[in-house]
């Protein structure tokens, strides 16, 4: 009797493993956010303390990224993918029965081994894909990565209520656990051109550094997403100070990027084999500075309402539906031998860029707590990434030539 539920898998994975692996590195960071005051007084340290558990595990998963791509570069993607997924099921288990708080923060650090998961599924997305319907297939990723946080902290917070802040973690260990069972029996290898050693595959970067298409996507991408990591970051204080809004108000506004993030998602998933990818990132970006134009112009006006400012912000995030799942797909695409490798570093680099304008928009606020001041950090950062996407386009009919 052959016992084939545990037979390994030998093909390419379906795309709703890709999505679940993707989904789970974006839950990870934000789920246990509502237990963060339980976990402060169960441990008895500062709630800045506990805050560690997101800023620390943030730049942790941006170093792994760029270690991971050249490891699956070499190795193939099915291995570092298990072994990622098999840590992070102890590391969640450690979090949930840790006792103190450090070894809390150890276990935690370790759980960042799932932002492996996001990596490879991008390189193996462009492993079995062209550019075109790759940035499709990254499209339907998207929406769930951007429904995923959004739901995450609302379970987190259900679990918390029911069963203790601790109940997250035993979840992260049996959405590992899964996880495990789905990775085997569904990622077959699709890395064909391993080659080298990691010492070699590491060399790749510096082949990549010299490209100048892998920045065009790389920086739009991380521009683009700068965007949303600052409007997160300044509206609750904006929102709340000068436009008066209640928390429910505050989580309603904070919702509107997501929303239209999956909206220019959808976009992409439905022409994204027919348009060019850098005529996809340039409409993102155009669509996104032309609004944040608008509301600056409203606001100067004197117009300064929270309904004729706050319905421009999901342009930000139809801006990124449809930037950055076909800068991800070009930027896999200016070396496919370097997939993986690309995909970390950019991956890394584009969350540095995140925690980067953040930290930029909290001390701009601190000085000057306005909306204008929120705007204008807003309209740099997406008049950069428009120029960025526009120069994308040599690198695509590049790109194209060797397809």
């Amino acid at each position: 009797m052959h016992l084939t539920v545990l037979s390994p898998a030998d093909s390419p994975p379906r795309q709703i493993s890709l999505i679940l692996l993707s989904a789970i590195s974006v839950v990870s960071l934000n789920m246990h956010i509502p237990s963060l005051t339980a976990m402060s007084a169960d441990f008895g340290v500062s709630y800045a303390d506990v805050s560690l558990s997101i800023s620390l595990y943030m730049f942790l998963t941006a170093f792994l990224q760029i270690v991971v791509g050249p490891l699956s570069d070499r190795y193939g993607r099915r291995p570092v993918l298990l072994a990622a997924v098999t840590v992070f099921l102890a590391a969640s288990a450690g979090c949930a029965i840790a006792e103190d708080f450090w070894v809390f923060m150890g276990f935690r650090l370790v759980q960042g081994a799932i932002a492996t998961a996001a990596v490879i599924s991008r390189a193996v997305v462009r492993d079995s894909a062209a550019p075109q319907d790759a940035a499709v297939r990254l499209g339907e990723i998207g929406m769930a990565m951007a429904l995923a946080p959004m739901l995450a902290p609302m379970l987190g917070g259900l679990l918390e209520s029911g069963f203790g802040w601790r109940s997250n973690f035993w979840a992260f260990a049996l959405a590992g656990a899964a996880l495990c069972l789905l990775s085997w029996k569904d990622v077959g290898e699709t890395n064909a051109s391993r080659h080298g050693s990691f010492g070699e595959q590491l060399k790749g970067y510096p082949e990549l550094a010299a490209d100048t298409g892998f920045w065009s996507y790389t920086l739009c991408m991380a521009f683009s997403v700068g965007v949303f990591f600052v409007y997160i970051t300044g509206i609750p204080l904006v929102a709340t100070e000068y436009f008066g809004l209640s928390p429910v108000g505050v989580s309603v506004v904070m919702g509107l990027p997501p929303v239209g993030f999956m909206l220019g998602n959808w976009i992409v998933i439905r022409m994204g084999q027919k348009v060019p990818l850098s005529l996809l990132m340039m409409t993102g970006r155009l669509i996104t500075l032309i609004a944040l134009l608008i509301a600056a112009l409203l606001l100067s006006l004197g117009r300064a309402d929270a309904l004729s400012f706050f319905p421009w912000m999901i342009s930000i995030g139809i801006g990124n539906g449809l930037t950055i799942p076909s800068a991800n797909a070009g930027v896999m695409s200016v070396n496919p031998k370097l997939a993986g490798t690309a995909s970390g570093l950019s991956g890394a680099i584009t969350i540095l860029m995140g925690a980067g304008a953040a930290a930029a928009t909290g001390l701009a606020l601190d000085a000057i707590p306005r909306p204008a001041t929120l705007l204008s950090i807003l309209i740099g950062f997406s008049g950069v990434a428009l120029v960025l996407a526009y120069t994308a386009k040599g690198a695509e009919k590049r790109v194209s030539k060797t397809i």
